[in-house]
């Protein structure tokens, strides 16, 4: 359930599904929440000059009862327009602001459920450490070894974590010992650590560039809480380890020792004489290509029957 839908409505408006516009996610919003600031700051400062402007006291105009003088107390100038004009357009702007601030905090507010998601990972802190546990049954695709290669050399699960891209993962964040909290800066991602209180946080790995980002723990914890540090690895899946990376690998199953082209298939899973029969089970690689095969990739004039 949204923040939106637990306080204000039953249903979201429609336009804060795609909040962030051609661009989604948190650059998304933190764009959408930077221009209506300057929009609102620019209508601000026109409205502000356009009163100065036009009721300046200029030389000439005739003196009003109420006109400043020393030593005396001016009477209240009674103009409904004005007030009407400094109550509600302050009231219209303050409103827009409030409810383009609810946007971004629905979007964290909405984690989703474990079944929804494409990863959840167990996140736990102590002094002064993170612990990480992929969910049960979760297969780590080969090419996750990002924590071996630092220096010095970590092992995924403790202090380091690597994700995949292109997936939603959801975190599931306690503490055992004393408060701290959960914060990967360059995504937007801060979620307070409670000890006996499991909080959730969650990111999609899709709206950021895969590479390394920096886990910070930003409650303060103790004497060390300084180098509560851990590493977080969001890496394009290669399941079969062949450089190729999932979404651009033809051959998924390749051999470890097996050289690849750039479609990741090794001389044996390709098709050079396009029958539809890897060449690893082609009995005859040099078919025409319009001649009916067989099982074996032969055409009735190939076979000696």
């Amino acid at each position: 359930m949204s923040l939106i839908e637990d306080i204000i409505f039953p249903d979201n408006p429609s336009i804060w599904h795609d909040f962030g516009g051609t661009s989604s996610g948190y650059l998304g919003i933190t764009w959408q929440m930077m221009i209506w600031s300057i929009i609102v700051g620019v209508l601000v400062f026109v409205w502000m000059g356009y009163n100065l402007i036009v009721y300046k006291h200029k030389e000439g105009d005739p003196e009003h009862d109420d006109a400043l003088k020393p030593g005396v107390f001016p009477h209240e100038r009674g103009n409904v327009a004005i007030e009407l004009s400094w109550t509600i357009a302050p009231l219209i702007l303050v409103t827009w602001l409030t409810v383009i601030s609810l946007a971004p905090l629905d979007y964290l507010w909405d984690v989703p459920d474990e079944d929804e998601t494409d990863l959840t990972v167990d996140v736990v802190s102590g002094q002064w450490y993170w612990s990480f546990t992929y969910e049960e049954g979760y297969e780590v695709p080969e090419n996750f070894n990002s924590c071996e290669t630092m220096t010095p050399a970590m092992i995924n699960g403790m202090n380091c974590l690597e994700i995949p891209h292109g997936s939603i993962v959801r975190f599931n964040i306690n503490a055992v010992d004393v408060l701290h909290a959960f914060y990967i800066v360059e995504i937007g991602v801060k979620q307070d650590a409670v000890p006996g209180v499991e909080t959730l946080a969650w990111v999609d790995t899709g709206d950021v560039e895969p590479g390394e980002y920096n886990i910070y723990c930003t409650e303060f914890c103790g004497k060390s809480h300084s180098k509560m540090l851990a590493t977080l690895w969001i890496t394009v899946p290669d399941d079969d380890n062949d450089g190729i990376e999932n979404d651009n690998d033809r051959c998924p199953n390749t051999d470890v020792d097996d050289p690849v082209d750039e479609k990741g298939c090794s001389e044996s899973q390709r098709d050079d004489d396009n029958d539809g029969i890897d060449n690893g089970n082609d009995l005859c690689p040099n078919t025409d290509v319009d001649d009916p095969v067989d099982v074996n990739g032969c055409s009735e004039s190939q076979r000696d029957e």
